[in-house]
């Protein structure tokens, strides 16, 4: 048998292509038999006094495996959201593809540790890491969108969204002194999230499917054990795919997915990705009826990088720049006409509002279809935004908010920060801009799947042998370890999110984060009672299990409070190590599993 597991560890197809971490100087295959293996193999091919070696050998392997990991759940993250540059695809990637392919790489890691011949053994890196990713992702960046997102409180406990009071002082603390004071600083999230955290708590209780049976099957072995949970593995997957279902119907009814396009518009800006005319057409679509009310804010980075005194209105010379940087360039002569056509009440200079109505038109006829296009022009309408403008404005600026209204919300809770925007642009048209994004999201799509699929069965070896080096049982390991390469993007984009400080952007920032375990709690949980029924295998994870449970438990009943503190930002931070501890002691004095 000892012959046969060397043979088939280090001679299977995979083992063709990365290296075996079993059977590197001082292996766990060293330890199995001593005596068998210095009779079979008497020339030490394993090398098993070069125990010190070998251990900085598996740590190299774990920090490779973990890096391409890490960039693979981050090409998948990217790719996918680039897909919400499509209009056509913008809602049902937001609510449906992009949840889909967060749970991948957690997925993947619960699929291939379930694989093995050792299925039984490793299926701790599984659920290992299925724990520590739901704990930690209900923590750590739950406890840094607090941190990016806390704004004063004012006299009566509640956030201060209000753009002047964003930087106003904390009681007690020094003007210009970095905000440090747990309890006069934080957010608050909209009403949606407590909803969120019911969705999330509902889909946990299929945990108890398998676990109360297991509960009952303490005292016999794996094998019965396993043949008696059978069923309920059946049934709680079952109850896995029906909940994934609903999860994704309601999502495609009910989420909001305008603030993602709206930050990965930006982000697509700022690498020079797509032009104003490209995100135009991806933010409100190509037709001259669509709404321009997104495109304030992109014109807003623009125009204030060109009015360098902060009084809200440029001169000619500040719009030549800035219609240079949009990649609009054009002559003095030129130029003359389109101030002349801006400057709407001829005081020489074109302030914000006028800024925005003529650049609606402007972006209207650059972005027509072909017909529209020769409609338009039917009506002496050119490319040039100075011919005519008033022929057609005022239809196109129906929906724009008044200049009024547009004041009143740079003082609300929705109001956005200025976003850099790039020096210079690509020059694409939309159309072609459109066929570069379907292209770039495709190949890190498939890239980044690809790599998660090839690299998580060796990460789950590596995750083992590594564990066994260092004497840990791989559960802890997993916890700790695989979510770093799993969900990076994940803690990224809710502190992104949440840096904005509006309420707006803190409730996408927590509700991702709850969607994230509802993920967990139905695809990921999903894949595992698959293994457990289609393997024969015994849920042995009774300790692991009340971890999960106990940590959604607790996020309800923050997901429900009004007000998150700084405080209670470090609070939720340290669920993180009392989770993994509870874990410890359920499994040693109180002898679970």
């Amino acid at each position: 048998k000892f012959k046969k597991r060397v043979e088939r560890n280090m001679g299977d197809t995979l083992s063709k292509l990365f290296v075996n971490p079993a059977a590197l100087p001082g292996g766990d295959l060293c330890g199995i038999n001593s005596t068998a293996y210095s009779f079979l193999y008497p020339d030490d091919p394993l090398d098993c006094d070069g125990k010190g070696f070998g251990f900085i050998q598996v740590l190299f392997l774990l920090g490779v495996y973990g890096f391409v990991l890490f960039k693979a759940s981050n090409l998948i993250s990217d790719g996918s959201e680039l897909l919400l540059l499509v209009p056509s695809l913008k809602g049902i990637v937001g609510s449906v593809v992009l949840p889909i392919l967060g749970a991948v790489p957690d997925g993947a890691i619960v699929l291939f540790s379930g694989l093995g011949p050792d299925a039984q053994s490793q299926l701790s890196i599984g659920v290992g890491a299925l724990a520590g990713s739901t704990i930690m992702l209900l923590t750590v960046p739950w406890f840094l969108s607090v941190i990016a997102g806390r704004v004063p409180l004012d006299p009566s406990g509640r956030p201060n969204y209000k753009k002047k009071s964003r930087m106003s002082m904390v009681p007690g603390e020094a003007k210009g002194a970095c905000t440090t004071n747990f309890f006069h600083t934080g957010v608050e999230p909209a009403s949606s999230l407590a909803k969120s955290s019911r969705i999330m708590f509902v889909t946990a209780l299929i945990y108890l499917i398998i676990q109360g049976k297991a509960f009952t099957e303490g005292g016999k072995t794996d094998s019965e054990a396993a043949d008696a949970e059978n069923t309920f593995a059946v049934i709680g997957f079952v109850l896995c795919i029906v909940s994934f279902v609903a999860y994704l119907i309601y999502q495609v009814k009910y989420a909001d997915v305008s603030e993602k396009v709206e930050q990965v518009t930006k982000e697509a800006l700022g690498n020079k990705l797509i032009t104003l005319s490209g995100a135009y057409v991806m933010t409100m679509g190509s037709g001259v009826s669509a709404g321009p009310e997104h495109l304030r804010s992109f014109l807003k980075s623009f125009f204030h990088k060109y009015d360098a005194n902060h009084d809200n209105k440029i001169d000619n010379a500040e719009l030549l720049m800035l219609l240079n940087d949009l990649n609009e360039p054009m002559s003095h002569g030129r130029l003359e006409k389109v101030m002349a056509e801006m400057d709407r009440d001829r005081n020489g200079y074109i302030d914000f509002e006028e800024f925005v109505q003529g650049m609606v038109q402007y972006m209207k006829v650059s972005c027509a279809d072909e017909a529209t296009r020769a409609h338009l022009e039917s009506l002496n309408v050119q490319r040039d935004p100075s011919v005519a403008l008033d022929s057609i404005q005022q239809p196109l600026l129906a929906d724009l908010p008044s200049a009024e209204a547009n004041e009143a919300g740079d003082e609300s809770e929705e109001d956005d920060e200025d976003e850099e925007v790039p020096e210079d642009l690509q020059t694409l048209t939309p159309q072609q801009q459109q066929r570069a994004i379907k292209i770039r999201s495709a190949w890190m799509l498939g890239l980044g799947t690809a790599a998660v699929l090839l690299f998580s069965d060796p990460m789950v070896d590596v995750l083992d042998e590594f564990a066994a080096r260092i004497d840990i049982p791989p559960f802890y390991v997993a916890f700790v370890l695989a979510p770093l390469a799993s969900n990076a993007s994940e803690l990224i984009a809710a502190y992104n999110y949440a840096a904005k400080k509006t309420q707006k952007t803190i409730t996408i920032s927590f509700a991702t984060l709850a969607g994230a375990a509802t993920m967990n709690n139905t695809f990921s949980l999903g894949i595992f009672l698959l293994l457990i029924f289609a393997r024969k295998l015994a849920w042995r994870f009774s300790a692991e299990t009340i971890s999960i449970l106990v940590i959604q438990v607790l996020m309800v009943f923050f997901m429900h409070k009004r007000v998150h503190r700084l405080f209670d930002g470090c609070v939720v931070l340290s669920f993180y190590g009392l989770c993994l501890l509870l874990v410890a002691l359920l499994e040693g004095p109180g002898g679970l599993d």
